[in-house]
Order: structure tokens, then sequence, then C-alpha cells
């Protein structure tokens, strides 16, 4: 057997042996790593593309980022000299009571 593909093949094997090693030495945590890893060697190009595709999505997201932020600060702005009125809500929790409408109504008690 040729030293290149015993290299290439030996975390197979490696796999293999740690979950049969279970007959040998009656050791359930390198059965599991045994599992666990035969698992990553299963799924190596998955993982591997999917770690590459989330560093650009990564990079994309930063670099739109800064790009946003001159827009998100004039808009920023827009919204604070932006005059509103104070909803009916804020004013109960401010006032503790609902306001007439009408605000000539300050002289005339409630019955």
């Amino acid at each position: 057997m040729d030293i290149n593909i015993l290299k290439k093949n030996l975390p197979d094997y490696l796999a293999l042996s740690m979950v049969l090693s279970y007959l040998a030495f009656h050791n359930i945590i390198i059965v599991f790593s045994g599992i666990i890893l035969s698992f990553y060697l299963l799924n190596q190009n998955f993982i591997h593309s999917r770690t590459k595709s989330n560093n650009t999505k990564n990079k994309n997201f930063k670099e739109s980022n800064i790009d946003n932020s001159s827009v998100l600060e004039s808009n920023a702005n827009k919204l604070i000299q932006k005059d509103y009125k104070i909803k009916l809500v804020d004013q109960v929790e401010e006032l503790g009571y609902i306001p007439s409408k009408y605000d000539n109504d300050n002289d005339i008690s409630a019955a």
C-alpha cells in the first residue's frame, strides 16, 4: 500500500477504529469521538463551503453598513427635525387622565 493513500485515508480508518475500540476498551467516550470524527469527515466539503460563504457574506455586510451609515444619519436627522403631535397614549401617561378635545373645558367639573 502506498504511503500517500494511507495518509489520505488515515482519518477514515481512525474513526472506524475508534468506534470499534469499544469491544476492547469499553470506553464510550472514544466511541462518541469516533462518531463525531466520522460525521465531520462525511460533511467536510459542506462545512468548508458554508464557512467560506459566511465569510464573504460578512465582508459584504460590513461594506454595506459602511455605505448605509450616511443614509441612516440623514434619516435620523429628518426624524428629529420633524414636528409630530403627541399621541393620546403619551398624554394619558404624562397627565394621568384622558384630556378633552376642547381646550376651553378647563372650568367644567365632571359630574
